[in-house]
């Protein structure tokens, strides 16, 4: 099965404002606003997953609602996609961060001895 989908800048648009108005500090890459009115990406599938066919079965007697059911689910599919990346990209930085501060007490406790030295002699 092969759908055709079309998605209006205005739609690209909306999906952007969405996200700036719920994450206001993007965790990664920011996404270019669409580049002008009436813009389009064409995008044609083959869809092989049992449960999408059968969702989009449902909606296979009015071609319009299939399609706008197929573009709602691609919108909600990558902007799930979106916010998991985002919550990796936390836990790298998290674990890094914490690398980082588990090497500075390292080096902060071998240095404690040159410090007191160097007090004691002043």
């Amino acid at each position: 099965m092969a759908t055709s989908l079309r998605i209006d800048s205005a739609q690209a648009q909306r999906v952007l404002d969405e996200q700036r108005a719920r994450s206001p500090a993007p965790a990664g890459p920011t996404v270019p606003d669409p580049r002008g009115p009436g813009q389009t990406v064409d995008l044609e599938l083959t869809v092989r997953d049992p449960e999408i066919i059968a969702e989009l079965a449902l909606h296979a007697d009015d071609p319009g609602q299939r399609e706008e059911f197929a573009l709602n689910a691609l919108r909600i599919g990558v902007l799930a996609l979106r916010q998991a990346r985002g919550q990796v990209d936390q836990e790298v930085m998290r674990r890094e961060g914490e690398r980082l501060l588990e090497g500075l007490w390292v080096d902060s406790a071998s240095m404690r001895p040159l410090f007191r030295t160097a007090s004691a002699s002043l």
